[in-house]
């Protein structure tokens, strides 16, 4: 039987009319049920196989606490430390810790606490702040730093393995943002102490506020109204210095995840407008390059890598978005990452952390050779929101169906109603222009039905779907195609068709020009979800593109001397690769 082809338009605004009113928050899988398989799979897998290696261990893990050791960035009390607490703690279940440091590192932290609740060196709180432009190997901003970090690990601990010491030590800091760190670098009266030039990782509005994250969780896990208070006593000091641009991506954007956060407990929309409004500014004006990612400064340009942690922070926030919005524009943009920014990062040995990209005077325009892996920041960080990642990948909406957000390899259990249902989704190679093929078995009981929601890409201009050899008759709704219900054990083929296109440098597709051949300078090349590289080359080259009758962008053959691929597909990874090209245009003969 011929199947059903569903057309529509590629106006985003119209395949996204959900209104905010009629969204609620959808409930999340517990990530460690979900299995994540195939590429993105692989990279979760060696990133968290990664932590189990030199040189993490028990002395280097606490180094930043309790100073039994010479290693990177040990005056960022509580980073290194708070990220391993975190991301390990989260990833494994709570009668089976892992690696097999972290239960020593549990039983031990708490040691180094000072009296007044905060990690690191004694301070006193009351004196100038010891600023420094020239480096970041100064006092009080890097403790703040690191000790928001602790905050977010200690919590994830306790909530896994329920020790009372892991709670009372994530309450001694947190009354210590209530009791001291909130009047002292919250105050009015101290502007101008606060807008003090500094090293860009010893700033004031990177360090003070990484503590709003921990504390939304910390209010979470006890209820504690203090805790509240005061993240939303600092969520409104930190809008006074919330601007673009600014110098450390990975700060600002985990502390817009914090506001979305505190939108999720307060209903305040103050704070989701003010993430959506910077997500417009950033992606409208450059700041996020086409591959998706944003340099590690949160620049346009003038700066020449990026970092881990920031692109695990802007993965994390899009996903939010959604949750807090129905948007699917946060999926995709999350999607475009995914397959390109974040994947680069990734290092041979499954570390993340810097690799060099080349700029010049409009914005990034490739990635150049790796710099270096952090195993303080970006080897926790990246896996850490890719573990977040499997919560989205199939979502409850509600106790209507299963909103189906991502064509991948994943298989997850998704609570609709009463009924539990198993997702399992399997990639297909793609045939006949269906840029993504997938098979998506959904099991619940015997009797039970269940509709599916697939989101529609933004890369995407037909979906083809058979249930069983037979038609499905969706409707196109908010950016998802709902689905009349499905039986348990039904298989749906899943086709999403698209055909290659040009971007211009900030996101935006470009039309075919009507005159024939034509140039257009340093263009992206979109294909499915996949921005294409240079496969031999990190500089701006010219390629010759056809155009046939239909109109219809061609890709070149294997006889291109410029040759386009998806950056998962390189096997030479680390070598540098433009993904923006002088593009000439000519019509097939």
């Amino acid at each position: 039987m011929k199947a059903l082809s569903i057309i529509y338009g590629l106006a985003l605004a119209a395949a996204q009319a959900q209104t905010q009113t009629a969204w609620k928050n959808p409930p999340l899988t517990e990530p460690n049920r979900v299995e994540l398989g195939a590429d993105w799979g692989n990279a979760y897998a060696r990133g968290m196989a990664r932590l189990g290696r030199d040189p993490f261990t028990t002395p280097f893990v606490l180094a930043d606490v309790d100073f039994g050791m010479n290693r990177w960035f040990t005056n960022f009390s509580g980073d290194i430390s708070g990220r391993f607490l975190e991301v390990t703690s989260l990833t494994s279940t709570g009668d089976h810790p892992q690696p097999a440091i972290l239960t020593e590192v549990m039983d031990r932290i708490g040691r180094s606490q000072k009296a007044d609740g905060h990690f690191g060196a004694e301070v006193k709180w009351a004196d100038p702040i010891d600023f420094n432009t020239g480096t970041d190997q100064t006092k009080v901003m890097p403790i703040l730093w690191g000790n928001g970090r602790l905050l977010l690990g200690l919590v994830a601990a306790y909530e896994r393995f329920g020790q009372s010491q892991l709670l009372d030590s994530a309450r001694k800091l947190a009354d210590f943002y209530v009791n001291i760190a909130a009047d002292r670098f919250c105050d009015p009266k101290r502007i101008d102490e606060y807008r003090k030039p500094s090293a860009y990782a010893g700033n004031y509005v990177t360090c003070v506020f990484e503590g709003m994250e921990g504390l939304v969780r910390i209010y979470r896990a006890t209820r504690d109204p203090r805790y509240l208070q005061t993240v939303r006593r600092m969520a409104d000091f930190h809008e006074t210095f919330d601007a673009l641009p600014v110098d450390h991506s990975h700060g600002s954007l985990s502390q817009h995840g914090a506001l979305l956060m505190l939108y999720e407990e307060t209903g305040d929309a103050k704070y989701l407008r003010r993430v959506v409004t910077r997500w417009d500014r950033a992606v409208k004006e450059g700041f996020i390059n086409p591959s998706g990612g944003v340099l590690e400064k949160f620049w346009v340009t003038g700066y020449d890598r990026d970092e881990g942690c920031s692109e695990a922070d802007w993965l994390r926030l899009n996903l939010l978005l959604w949750r807090n919005t129905g948007e699917t524009r946060y999926l995709d943009m999350a999607e475009r990452l995914l397959w390109s920014e974040y994947l680069a990062n990734q290092w041979p040995s499954g570390g993340f952390g810097h690799r060099y990209i080349g700029c010049d005077e409009t914005g990034p325009y490739s990635f150049q050779k790796h710099h270096q892996e952090s195993l303080w920041c970006c080897s926790f960080h990246a896996p850490l929101a890719l573990y977040h990642l499997k919560s989205y990948l199939a979502v409850a909406a509600g106790n209507q169906g299963i909103y189906y957000n991502f064509p991948v390899d994943f298989t997850a259990p998704v609570q609709v109603g009463q009924t539990e249902w198993t997702v399992a989704s399997r990639q297909l190679p793609a045939a006949s222009n269906a840029l993504a093929r997938c098979e998506v078995t959904l099991t619940g009981p015997a009797s039970a039905s269940v509709p599916l929601y697939l989101r529609i890409p933004d890369w995407s201009d037909r979906v083809v779907i058979i249930a069983n050899g037979k038609m499905i008759h969706p409707e196109n709704k908010g950016g998802y195609l709902w689905t009349p219900p499905v039986k348990s054990g039904t298989k749906l083929a899943l086709a999403f068709h698209g055909r290659p296109y040009l971007e211009n440098r900030r996101l935006q597709r470009l039309p075919i020009p009507l005159q024939l051949p034509a140039s257009l300078d340093k263009v992206a090349v979109k294909n499915g979800p996949f921005l294409m590289v240079n496969a031999n080359s990190g500089d701006i080259q010219t390629v010759a593109l056809k155009v046939n009758a239909a109109g219809i962008l061609q890709l070149p053959d294997t006889n291109s001397p410029v040759t386009l691929s998806p950056y998962y597909q390189l096997t030479n990874a680390g070598d540098p690769h433009a993904f923006l090209f002088n593009v000439k245009l000519e019509k097939t003969r």
